[in-house]
């Protein structure tokens, strides 16, 4: 029997070496998407890239293009495009999760030059940031010196991103992706890309993959031009800043002072509110009437975007150039916050708050965070051992309590983490629901800049209360059973409400109308625990219900 079951497997294997798959653009089969194809409904919000090498087992770090131009909708050029370099990897965050629908649940874009000029990349997802699955894969390339595109062409490869040429992209199904309790095929927040080493990596089969480069270049390694939604659950809701008017000209920086545009708080603290879709950013600044100097704290508006030191005096402390980073998470000329945090030398008001700007809980999602170029220079010519820069989100409460926090190092010598250049993620998801978010920063060296950027801040709608408590009033409801199976009674008092049925990341699952006094809900479709929302006019009550 074990004789039989190994030349099974050695058929299985043989037969997945010599299958073709769908070929180029234009031959018949070629599963390709378009850039263009309507059925993409979004593309990707932030791309963090951990740049590889020119070449297998070369020093140089490649460094062909930004993290930004593979934001939003490829614009069908071959030099708009981030390289990952040899053995690179991106990750990628959007503004809504990615869902296992019908069809391909998205797609993903490279900048190949033709048909047989292709730089290949796995493809992993993630529901929590922390655990990654990768798509299965296959290869039936192969290496031939004297013909280097036999072999090497799009009917050789399966479920790896790059096979097609520029303007085309690789659509990949969830569904093939064996079920696993850690990842919420329906909650996709993170996909990431590796890229293939030419001659190194192996597909799920372990056949070496070779893709359709076989020298250096500058831009050696997989070169993302994008990546579109295609089934997408709710959006997001995404404060950008770029809807704002605070600053008329590119390259230019918010002006704050205590006379012209800043509210009183008290006597000598000042502040004021930068307000991104529902969302208030406070900035606050202190004035030290011995020195007649206004120190500006927390967040202000900036769109520089070089290294060149910009006009700055005591009273406009936070635009001043050291508070910029290279460019906005969106590119040149787009618009972030920068923020100046100190928490040493002033008893003042707090600073570098995040809440919402109708007093409402929220639930973040992320962020993305960068340094400013004074925190880069700074560390750059400090010799502090094992010295880091680290950025904290702390949640607060109704009760203005901590609740939990977040970390994310821009540098730490004892970790190896040089994270000074661009933009990277910082998951908020933790921290659950919360009344508001201050961000801090700890360094162990008194010399480094307390500046910090931010752009891309992602969160959604409160659901639920904390304690799951009436809110609103509350209404007078039983339900039964709980725990469900296949079906639930409701009885309210009032003679119609609606029903509103929630997951526990927030999305809404079913909606319906109780008509009646008592109501019966086909629960069959559903398992796990779920948030119920029962809204008659302004009163709302909130239950935990479990179905098995």
């Amino acid at each position: 029997m074990k004789k039989s079951i190994f030349f099974i497997s050695l058929i299985l294997l043989g037969l997945n070496m010599m299958a073709q798959y769908d070929g180029a653009v234009g031959t018949e089969g070629c599963q390709a998407i378009s850039q263009d194809d309507e059925r993409i409904i979004s593309w990707a919000l932030g791309v963090e890239v951990n740049r590889g090498f020119w070449d297998y087992g070369d020093e140089r770090v490649v460094d062909f293009g930004k993290a930004y131009m593979a934001i939003g909708k490829p614009d069908s050029t071959t030099t708009t495009a981030i390289s990952l370099g040899e053995g690179g990897d991106a990750l990628i965050t959007f503004d809504r999760p990615i869902i296992n629908g019908e069809g391909k649940d998205f797609v993903v874009f490279e900048n190949a030059f033709g048909p047989t000029f292709l730089e290949l990349a796995f493809v992993e997802v993630s529901s929590d940031g922390e655990n990654f699955f990768r798509f299965p894969c296959n290869s039936t390339s192969y290496h031939n010196s004297d013909n280097v595109a036999e072999g090497r062409t799009a009917e050789h490869y399966n479920n790896l991103a790059g096979k097609y040429e520029l303007g085309w992209g690789v659509g990949f199904d969830l569904s093939d992706i064996a079920d696993n309790d850690l990842l919420d095929k329906n909650n996709i927040r993170f996909v990431r890309l590796v890229d293939v080493i030419n001659g190194i990596s192996t597909d799920t089969y372990g056949n070496i993959i070779y893709d359709g480069v076989s020298w250096p270049t500058y831009s050696q390694g997989f070169d993302l031009t994008g990546i579109g939604v295609i089934n997408g659950g709710t959006p997001y809701k995404v404060a950008d800043f770029e809807n704002n008017t605070w600053l008329a000209d590119v390259n230019s920086y918010e002006i704050v002072d205590m006379t012209s545009n800043y509210d009183v708080l008290e006597d000598g603290v000042y502040s004021k509110n930068h307000i991104s879709n529902g969302l208030n950013f406070l900035g606050t600044g202190y004035y030290m009437q011995s020195w007649d100097w206004f120190m500006a704290m927390g967040f202000g508006a900036s769109n520089v975007t070089n290294d060149t030191t910009a006009t700055g005096n005591s009273t406009n402390l936070t635009t001043y150039y050291t508070s910029a980073p290279k460019y906005a998470l969106e590119g040149l000329g787009k618009t972030y916050l920068h923020a100046y945090y100190d928490a040493y030398n002033f008893s003042m008001a707090e600073h570098n708050v995040v809440k919402t700007t109708s007093g409402e809980k929220f639930n973040p999602m992320g962020v993305y965070i960068s340094s400013s170029l004074a925190a880069k220079e700074d560390i750059e010519i400090s010799a502090t051992e094992n010295l880091y820069l680290k950025i904290t989100a702390t949640g607060y409460d109704e009760n203005n309590v901590a609740e939990g926090s977040v970390d994310i190092y821009l540098y730490d010598v004892s970790n190896n983490i040089n994270k000074l250049a661009d933009w990277h993620y910082m998951d908020l998801s933790s921290l659950g629901e919360v009344s508001k978010i201050v961000f801090s920063i700890e360094c162990n060296d008194s010399w480094v800049s307390n500046y910090f950027c931010l752009d891309g801040f992602t969160y959604k709608d409160a659901v639920i209360s904390s304690n799951n408590e009436v809110l609103a009033g509350g209404l007078n409801i039983n339900m039964y059973p709980n725990p469900a199976q296949d079906y639930l009674t409701i009885e309210i008092a009032d003679d119609k409400a609606d029903l509103q049925i929630f997951d526990l990341q927030g999305r809404l699952v079913r909606q319906e109308q109780l008509a009646n006094q008592t109501n019966t809900i086909n629960t069959s479709d559903l398992q796990g625990t779920y948030i119920l929302k029962i809204i008659s006019g302004k009163k709302v009550e909130t239950k935990k219900l479990i179905v098995r």
